[in-house]
């Protein structure tokens, strides 16, 4: 399972536009060739192909750095949807002050 979770993480080249890509691709090319002898032994010949392809299209793509996150930690923008709208709001306040007058 693990050696299939390497395949999807690095499948987009994402690790690529983190902010320590350096560190990833480190880990990576020391990793390379053991991920794929381990996946080549287990009897994943499919998978292992599979990650030689995509570990070397990882490894040797370029990315332009303005495209790299300069942060440490990704963040979230919540959608519309998940925003809290006035009409809820006022509805929360106005049940907290019957329940305040007991109403």
């Amino acid at each position: 399972m693990r050696l299939a979770n390497e395949l999807e993480d690095h499948l987009d080249l994402g690790v690529l536009y983190c902010n320590n890509y350096q560190q990833r691709l480190n880990y990576l090319s020391n990793s390379r060739d053991g991920m794929i002898a381990l996946a080549e032994d287990l009897g994943y010949p499919t998978l292992a192909a599979h990650l030689a392809q995509v570990l070397d299209a990882c490894l040797s793509a370029q990315i332009i750095p303005e495209l790299r996150a300069n942060r440490d930690i990704s963040y979230l923008i919540p959608p519309l949807s998940h925003q809290r709208r006035w009409r809820l709001l006022v509805k929360a306040a106005i049940a907290r002050l019957r329940r305040m007058v007991g109403l």
